[in-house]
């Protein structure tokens, strides 16, 4: 396979546990794909298939689990290497937005800052959606648009926003 059919989800950068799990940090602006059967590990200029047995994620980390690492010292061998992911893997993950009467009770979280809270309310002004987040026991707006709102997960009902630096100096 061609380099350029892959997207890069992030570096393994430490084993979890004994039974083969590994911490991912994942890349910058990664949108997490769902259902992901099939990564991609970067040895050299060669790509390996891995199947997924576990995937849980902690924005902007998650715990990884592949088929056939099954000790901690297989998953040993794996500390550094990147992990990717086909672009058709990732296609489905960046879907226009949902519509945001839907998304209300759906938990917000940042990709530097992590947690934020929850959607109280929407907001819809002509110009721009807003989402109300109880953030910090006040109420921080976030506008609905694609370069802010980088996935909304339905399943997990959260939200992965990347906010700009300095947005959130508003509630100090």
């Amino acid at each position: 396979m061609r380099p350029e059919k892959y997207i890069p989800l992030g570096t393994i950068k430490r084993i979890r546990g004994l039974r083969g799990q590994v911490l991912l940090q994942t890349a910058e602006n990664v949108i997490p794909p769902e259902n992901l059967s099939v990564v991609f590990l970067g040895f050299g200029h060669t790509m390996v298939p891995y199947s997924v047995e576990q995937l849980a994620w902690q924005v902007p980390q998650a715990v990884l689990k592949l088929q056939g690492i099954d000790s901690s010292t297989a998953a040993y061998d794996l500390k550094g290497l990147d992990v990717f992911v086909t672009k058709q893997a990732t296609a489905q993950a960046s879907e226009d937005l949902a519509e945001p009467t839907e998304i209300i009770g759906y938990h917000v979280v940042d990709e530097r800052e992590g947690s934020l809270g929850k959607v109280v309310d929407i907001y819809t002004p002509p110009q721009q959606t807003l989402l109300a987040v109880n953030c910090r026991a006040q109420e921080l707006l976030i506008p609905y648009h694609t370069d802010l709102v980088k996935h909304v997960n339905h399943g997990r009902k959260t939200i992965l926003v990347g906010l700009p630096l300095g947005f959130l100096e508003v509630l100090d």
